[in-house]
């Protein structure tokens, strides 16, 4: 998040909640981090007037550790919740070009992950959680 804390507009407010002594997951570090990266600003790109942006990181259940980003920007469309098929959540003019949510489902499946995307309950925004073995 000190990475991205530059990118995000002052508007946006970043709240996190980061579990202690989460167990270990197996995987590349430099994909892992893209993963973050690449949600965190794609949540922060929805929210151009500003809003919330929270990152969650805790134990699972069935020996996951879920990684949980959510915004309060104008959501994902359903059908690219349902498909993530290289989808670009912030493919907008001007804006930064978001690694497609179907790259993003590929990186979390190739470390032995699910990826899942919901509108929030108050439908003002967006939820994903990319849920990661534990090592």
């Amino acid at each position: 998040l000190a990475l991205v804390a530059p990118l995000i507009a002052r508007s946006v407010e970043v709240r996190t909640d980061i579990a202690p002594q989460l167990p270990a997951v197996w995987g590349a570090p430099a994909e892992l981090e893209q993963l973050v990266l690449n949600l965190v600003l794609n949540a922060a790109d929805a929210m151009p007037r500003g809003g919330e942006l929270t990152v969650r990181v805790h134990s699972g259940t069935a020996a996951v550790v879920c990684l949980e980003v959510s915004d309060t920007g104008a959501g994902m469309p359903l059908d690219a919740m349902a498909s993530s098929d290289g989808w670009s959540v912030s493919s907008k003019p001007g804006r930064r070009a978001g690694l497609g949510l179907g790259i993003v489902r590929r990186v979390v499946e190739r470390h032995g992950g699910s990826i899942r995307f919901a509108p929030r309950l108050d439908r003002a925004g967006s939820i994903v959680w990319a849920l990661l073995p534990q090592a």
